[in-house]
């Protein structure tokens, strides 16, 4: 009898354990956000720092806009900004509307970026053809940041960008950036705040305690979803962000 119900107790505990293994690699990037609002601190990581990230891509003509490129224009001129810096409050710096000349554009593009947390590159066909990454190769200041991981890079992909001209030249700069992270843009559907393109998003950006905002329909389902699982969750959150840190002591 005693048999039994150990058996039937380490049953339900391995049980257990599989539903919670499951669910973090299901959810890990929603459990870390979920952890980090509610028990994290601020991102003291370049706190010295005037933005939270600088924002490089390159317009499209006119003449060549299409449907595509109207969609890429308006997420990365308007929505982009508009919810990094309205709806979660990170200050960003983007060179047409911040950049005030004080030398050559070179030097005032490298004291900007290097006052910035971040680097997001928003890379599209236009940003690829027009080698738009170049001046982070010329400025030896830049380069330097890149190589050695004084920056992380945040590079969001707007379009299949394989068999593009200069295509390869984009992956030789992926393996010069030392902390890089690819985010994979997937057009209008990606704008909804509830997408996994702005968890990513929000993941890799510098931790910001935020207050609480109103929340849109679209957004019901994730709160609902952390909620319902919040008492099961907060235990193994807390253990696993205690066992990461751990290793990273080691």
């Amino acid at each position: 009898m005693y048999t039994v119900e150990l058996a039937g107790g380490l049953g339900a505990i391995l049980l257990l354990l599989i539903c919670l293994v499951t669910l973090y690699k299901c959810y890990r990037i929603e459990l870390m956000l979920f952890y980090r609002n509610h028990f994290g601190s601020e991102d003291l990581d370049g706190d010295n720092k005037d933005y939270d990230a600088y924002l490089s891509y390159t317009k499209v003509d006119p003449d060549q806009w299409s449907q595509e490129t109207r969609e890429e224009e308006r997420f990365a001129l308007e929505i982009l900004p508009d919810v990094l810096e309205k709806h979660y409050g990170y200050k960003l710096f983007i060179p047409d509307r911040d950049l005030i000349p004080t030398g050559t554009y070179i030097e005032d593009v490298a004291r900007c970026v290097d006052q910035s947390k971040r680097l997001i590159i928003v890379m599209t066909p236009s940003y690829v053809v027009r080698r738009g990454w170049s001046i982070f190769e010329l400025e030896t200041r830049l380069r330097n940041m890149l190589v050695t991981g004084e920056i992380k890079v945040i590079l969001i992909e707007c379009a299949e960008l394989r068999g593009i001209m200069n295509y390869q030249e984009v992956e030789a700069l992926k393996h010069t950036i030392k902390m890089l992270t690819v985010i994979k843009w997937r057009g209008p559907s990606s704008n909804k705040l509830s997408s996994k393109f702005w968890k990513q998003l929000l993941y890799e950006m510098p931790f910001k305690r935020m207050e609480p905002l109103s929340i849109s329909h679209e957004q019901v389902l994730d709160v609902n979803f952390l909620d319902f699982f919040s008492p099961v969750i907060v235990d193994f959150i807390v253990l696993s962000a205690t066992l990461q840190q751990g290793r990273s002591d080691r």
